[in-house]
């Protein structure tokens, strides 16, 4: 069965034919460089057989405790595959793979790593050379897959941590598999994980022609320790000497102990990805260091104030341009002493003047004064007005205020209607046996649900529906105010007073002459003033020029035009 011969024909080319004399070092440390070439032959009785099939393995125990990486290790599974582990998982595959490899069957050491068989001859051995402090595992005279040549190739793992590999014979007489065009040489952390991402993997070649027989090279760990903290290989900071593995991990946003994990061991309770420890609270994921302030009333970044915009002593925020409004108040430009909500809209400059999310907008309020109207018991009444405005306006925003004293608030739904026939609930059986609504106010852009008010409901509130249904709308048109008392029994009221402002895209021509204050209108409460009339003599500004009677004479110079001052000559 030709497992590899297919995948390393279209390689061949593509590698080249010598190998670098050193390499790394990787993120931990370790370095490779040649070494003196020292094959010890096993077979004979000197080493012990490890019988191993096809893809077969064994778990042997090492003379010595060896240290790996981060890992200090009893055990090695070596496979037959040219490759050992230290620990255990499914067997080493018999494809190999460039390292670093993550993969379930991969290795931490590919002394050889191909698709060996001993099955078809050679053996696999290992040995306790006591004497020179050291342990070998050797592959020798083992054929590949294809049942091609002897390879012989051996492990040393060296009691100080050195581990070296050394290649006797390396050439199969297949072109696409000699000299290592099918294996990969060189050490990973797969035992600890850490191989990727840590990229704590060492690779001496993969898949190319470099391997030389009779030549061997060294992997060892000889990280130089700058931060004096008495570890230089896997020092993930070298520059601090309260980070190495091993070190306690602090809850400071730094990965002490060189997992790879920041503030391991400690908890986040709101699941924001800052541990409790420096999370100033640890119950709200919109709180953590550096999280955008919000009008939300709590302290987001863990500054120690509260809420947006420039926070001031004690959490009470400032007001920065000084016009008495704060951003959470709504001030859309706390630099600008004219922006604010309820500023006069200024024609043409670019500006919402008064942040009603339009520039250049107008609003306009209808009010009823309700006068005391009785609210029918387990009917509806009725309150309309047409809205007026000069032009076809789309809506941008609509509010609603409502003064209704009733005993029994929970029988009450208020409703407004749109000439389209849009409904919005304002609100809906709300207030339990509380008494009145008193100056409410009904506002998408209030922070607190009627739903979560309590009577009389003084203040803005979001109401049940969402005002913005409205927005978009064209204002024109009878609107329908509606209160209902949907429960027959002793509780009754009556509406007070009420108002509807519409906010609308544009400029409003209030006193209909066709002009609006942005098209130059210099009263627009007055359909005889505008910039299409014709001066008369009468001292008023007639056409908007910013002159009263210019086309008149003044002959005597004193301001007033002939056509009525009684002696234009004094």
């Amino acid at each position: 069965m030709f497992r590899r011969l297919g995948l390393v024909a279209a390689c061949l080319l593509s590698f080249p034919t010598t190998a670098a004399a050193q390499g790394g070092p990787d993120a931990y440390g370790y370095s490779w460089d040649t070494a003196v070439y020292d094959f010890v032959a096993l077979a004979g009785g000197l080493g012990t057989d490890l019988v191993l099939a096809d893809d077969g393995e064994a778990t042997v125990a090492l003379p010595f405790s060896f240290a790996f990486y981060d890992g200090t290790y009893t055990d090695l599974i070596v496979g037959a595959n040219g490759g050992v582990r230290f620990t255990t998982a499914s067997q080493v595959a018999f494809t190999n793979a460039c390292l670093p490899d993550v993969g379930a069957q991969t290795v931490d050491i590919a002394a050889y790593w191909d698709d060996l068989n001993p099955s078809q001859g050679g053996a696999v051995y290992t040995y306790d050379d006591a004497a020179n402090g050291r342990f070998i595992v050797s592959w020798e005279g083992v054929p590949h897959y294809l049942n091609v040549g002897a390879a012989s190739v051996q492990l040393h793992l060296y009691d100080t941590g050195e581990i070296q590999v050394h290649w006797d014979d390396t050439d199969f007489g297949e072109p696409l598999l000699d000299n290592g065009v099918s294996a990969t040489v060189g050490i990973q952390d797969a035992a600890g994980g850490n191989a990727d991402p840590l990229g704590w993997a060492l690779q001496v070649s993969c898949n190319a022609a470099t391997v030389v027989d009779g030549t061997a090279v060294s992997f060892e760990c000889l990280a130089a320790d700058d931060d004096g903290d008495g570890v230089g290989c896997g020092d993930c900071d070298d520059t601090d000497d309260t980070v190495y593995p091993g070190a306690v991990e602090v809850c400071d946003g730094i990965d002490q102990n060189c997992d790879g994990q920041l503030d391991d061991g400690f908890v986040d309770g709101d699941g924001d990805g800052v541990m409790g420890c420096i999370d100033c609270d640890d119950a709200a994921a919109t709180a953590y260091p550096g999280a955008p302030e919000l009008c939300d009333g709590i302290d987001n970044d863990c500054n120690g104030l509260d809420d947006a915009g420039d926070p001031g002593v004690g959490g009470v925020e400032t007001d920065d341009d000084g016009d008495l409004i704060v951003e959470c108040a709504g001030d859309c430009d706390d630099l600008d002493i004219t922006v604010f909500p309820g500023a006069l809209e200024v024609c043409g400059d670019a500006t919402d003047n008064d942040c009603s999310g339009v520039v250049d907008d107008a609003a306009v309020t209808w009010t009823g004064d309700g006068g005391g109207t009785p609210i029918p018991d387990g009917a509806l009444l009725d309150q309309s007005f047409t809205a007026s405005v000069d032009y076809s306006s789309p809506i941008a925003d609509v509010d609603v205020s409502i003064d209704i004293e009733h005993t029994g608030d929970s029988n009450l739904d208020i409703t407004l209607h749109s000439p389209l026939g849009t409904s919005v609930e304002l609100t809906s059986d709300n207030g339990g046996a509380g008494d009145d609504y008193l100056g409410t106010i009904f506002d998408d852009e209030a922070a607190t649900a009627i739903q979560s008010g309590s009577a009389p409901f003084t203040g803005s509130f979001i109401p049940e529906g969402s005002l913005s249904d409205f927005d978009g709308e064209d204002a024109l048109g009878d609107w329908l105010l509606q209160v209902v008392d949907d429960f027959p029994d002793a509780d009754d009221g009556e509406l007070l007073g009420w108002s509807v402002t519409l906010t609308v895209d544009g400029d409003i021509d209030d006193d209909g002459d066709g002009f609006t204050l942005c098209e130059g209108d210099c009263d627009d409460d007055d359909d005889t003033l505008n910039p299409g009339e014709t001066d008369v003599c009468d001292g008023i500004d007639n056409d908007c020029s910013g002159l009263a009677d210019e086309a008149f004479t003044d002959d005597d110079g004193d301001g007033a035009a002939g056509c009525v001052d009684c002696d234009d000559t004094h």
